[in-house]
């Protein structure tokens, strides 16, 4: 009798080489999404990857995951309790993290996702095997993703830079049980000691970008991203410059009084028209026109920082 059984789908398992590339070209130029020396995975996936992020009431209690993407309307859906809570913050990124990363690496397997029934009757078919490869890579890209700034480079024999290309350099230091060890060549420590000057340039620059990144609350995000959404969906001009005030005002250091309202507009998932008429209310109760003023008089008398590079670094 014949075999009516579907055959599993098949999964690639990746090698660490090759997670660590696709993290690096996925923080490429995404240099304004670095906030406290770390990735803002929020806002690297919104801004650069272009998808949602919105809350799915009891997800963790009636399906038991945290989270799943749709694939084919560009959203990640996550636990409304993991959102919310301020105490989960590094379980809610690295979750995000997890499923940005779903996007990258099995955008194929997932692409009729639309609902967690969906996800599950995808993750269903896999043998057991496949199914724990499949979230080692996911998890391993996650981290990769999150920890921001690495850099490997290759030097020539002279200790110049060749490449800062992770499969090119990998494979040029691959090597056996077999290959015999060579003598280190000369001047090894003075090239070691030129290129981690040169890595300790350009880290020095981006924490001076991350410094000046403004730090901002779980509500304050929510509320700025619905800004977003709501000023690519208006056509009045006078709705958009409403909109702009509103977003300078919350974009930066606000009271906990004007904090505890956005935070309660986020639980509560307001958005659209309700959303802009709350914000507008908060914005003259707590009277932050003048709060903005103060602010921005405040920062022009900040020294600006500096960043010097030698020309041999060029």
């Amino acid at each position: 009798m014949a075999d009516t059984r579907k055959p599993a789908l098949r999964v690639k398992d990746y090698r660490l080489y090759e997670l660590e590339q696709i993290a690096a070209d996925a923080l490429r130029d995404a240099e304004r999404c670095f906030k406290d020396r770390r990735v803002n995975i929020e806002r690297l996936i919104l801004e650069k990857f272009n998808l949602k992020i919105e809350t799915f009431i009891d997800l963790r209690r009636r399906w038991d995951t945290y989270a799943f993407i749709d694939t084919t309307g560009a959203v990640i859906f996550i636990d409304a309790d993991l959102m919310n809570e301020e105490r989960l913050e590094k379980k809610y990124r690295f979750t995000l993290a997890e499923e940005l990363a779903h996007f990258l690496i099995h955008r194929q397997l997932f692409a009729d996702c639309r609902t967690i029934e969906d996800r599950l009757k995808i993750e269903e078919k896999l043998d057991e095997r496949t199914r724990v490869y499949m979230e080692s890579n996911a998890k391993a890209l996650a981290s990769a993703t999150s920890r921001g700034f690495q850099q490997l480079f290759l030097l020539d024999a002279n200790g110049a830079v060749v490449s800062k290309d992770i499969p090119k350099i990998l494979g040029a230091i691959k090597c056996g049980p077999e290959l015999k060890s060579q003598p280190l060549p000369k001047d090894y420590n003075a090239a070691v000691m030129r290129v981690q000057r040169q890595f300790a340039e350009e880290v020095k620059h981006r924490q001076a970008e991350r410094t000046h990144t403004l730090s901002l609350s779980h509500g304050q995000n929510y509320v700025l991203r619905e800004l977003r959404v709501l000023f690519a969906a208006s056509a009045d001009e006078d709705q958009k410059a409403m909109i702009n005030v509103l977003e300078k005002s919350f974009r930066g250091p606000i009271t906990r009084a004007v904090n505890r309202e956005v935070t309660l507009l986020r639980r509560n998932g307001v958005s659209g028209e309700p959303l802009l008429k709350a914000l507008a209310r908060i914005y003259d109760q707590h009277n932050l026109r003048d709060w903005v003023d103060r602010r921005s008089l405040h920062a022009t008398a900040r020294p600006v920082p500096r960043i010097v590079c030698s020309e041999a670094l060029v």
